[in-house]
C-alpha cells in the first residue's frame, strides 16, 4: 500500500538529499531502525520498515552484505534495549491463592 502511495520514491529521494554521503546515509537508515524497534517488533520492522527503508539505502551503498549485516546488528541490539523490553512485556501476574478447594 505504502508503495502504490509513492513512498518509496519519497525516501529514496530523502536519502538521496542526505549530505555526508554513504555513511550518513547508512547511520540515518540505521538510525531510524533503531528507533522504530522502541515501538515495532522485529518482525513487524521486517515487513513494513525494511521494504521502503533499504532499496533506498541500497541504491546509495554498493555493498550489500555489509548493509544487510548492520540492519541485522541494528535490528538484534535493538530488541534487546531497555526502552524495547519495558514496552512490549506484560506486567506478571500473581494467582490468587485461594484457601477453599
Amino acid at each position: 500500500m505504502l508503495r502504490l502511495l509513492g513512498t518509496d520514491r519519497l525516501i529514496e529521494q530523502w536519502v538521496a538529499a542526505l549530505p555526508g554521503g554513504e555513511t550518513a546515509a547508512t547511520a540515518t537508515i540505521l538510525g531510524a531502525i533503531f528507533v522504530a524497534a522502541f515501538v515495532l517488533d522485529a518482525f513487524e520492522i521486517i515487513f513494513v520498515a525494511v521494504p521502503i527503508l533499504i532499496p533506498s539505502l541500497l541504491i546509495r551503498v554498493p555493498d550489500a552484505v555489509w548493509v544487510s549485516t548492520l540492519v541485522l546488528l541494528t535490528l538484534q541490539t535493538s530488541s534487546h534495549s531497555p526502552g524495547s523490553c519495558t514496552c512490549s512485556r506484560r506486567p506478571i501476574r500473581t494467582r490468587a491463592v485461594n484457601s477453599r478447594r
